[in-house]
């Protein structure tokens, strides 16, 4: 397989870009692996590369060789949102249908990161968000946060990222969130999965993201080259639109 890795004026400044270049030096060239360092996605003769480094280097490349302007979120699909394992009012739903509710999380999911932040949500402050799709939740206090990685529905790695490193997450939890999310038709094959424990020592769903453009936090392992290629496999043919809540269902 061959991977373009994005560099900022020649020189790679991202840690997942670094890290993979030296699995395809260390090891990679053994399975005929080989990469391309380059400034831009969107040049000339680039075609038939995987693109790794940030969303907007991959999205000039899906809009320059696939015609694809818009890479959509996975958050956590409906099909998901009714499980115990989410723990908390959870709705994806139009700016305009935002119900007026206490301080919430909230979440711009018209497009991959951007804004998050906690409001008190009305017609007021609806006011001040930019975007056409949001994640309205309850906020939970957190103490210990992992991301799962996941390759062709085998976890490969559990790696923390915040808070408390000595509480641990429920791995029949991860199990069954990994096993519901891979039933899903047109899931992606190469995702991650991030829980929290809250201070009751329960472990729930965060969100699940497709394997592209994601921190790895000490994952470095050779299956990220096969996870990058299907991460990318899933942007070109399945990557759908969020599916809205319903408003009358609680």
């Amino acid at each position: 397989m061959k991977y373009l890795l994005q560099t900022v004026n020649g020189e790679i400044k991202d840690i997942e870009v670094f890290n993979l270049k030296k699995l395809i030096d260390e090891r990679g060239r053994l399975y005929f692996h080989e990469y391309r360092l380059s400034d831009k996605a969107d040049g000339k003769d680039l075609e038939g590369y995987i693109p790794v480094g940030t969303l907007e280097f991959v999205g000039d490349y899906l809009k320059a060789y696939y015609g694809i302007e818009h890479i959509n979120p996975i958050e956590i699909p409906k099909e998901m949102r009714n499980k115990d394992y989410v723990g908390r009012y959870y709705k994806i739903l139009r700016k305009e249908d935002l119900p007026n509710r206490g301080f919430s999380f909230i979440k711009n999911v018209t497009k991959l990161k951007v804004y998050t932040g906690f409001m008190a949500v009305n017609e007021s402050t609806k006011d001040f968000l930019e975007g056409e799709i949001f994640q309205v939740s309850d906020t939970v206090n957190f103490i210990s946060e992992y991301r799962v990685f996941v390759l062709n529905e085998a976890i490969q790695a559990i790696q923390h990222y915040m808070g408390d490193v000595l509480v641990f997450p429920n791995i029949s939890v991860i199990k069954e969130i990994v096993s519901d999310y891979t039933s899903i038709e047109g899931s992606s094959k190469a995702f991650t999965v991030d829980v929290g424990i809250d201070d009751k020592g329960r472990t729930f769903l965060i969100e699940i993201h497709n394997f592209n453009s994601c921190g790895t936090y000490g994952f470095y392992e050779m299956s990220l080259l096969e996870m990058y290629r299907l991460g990318f496999d899933y942007l070109i043919n399945s990557n759908k639109n969020l599916e809205l809540d319903d408003l009358t269902i609680s």
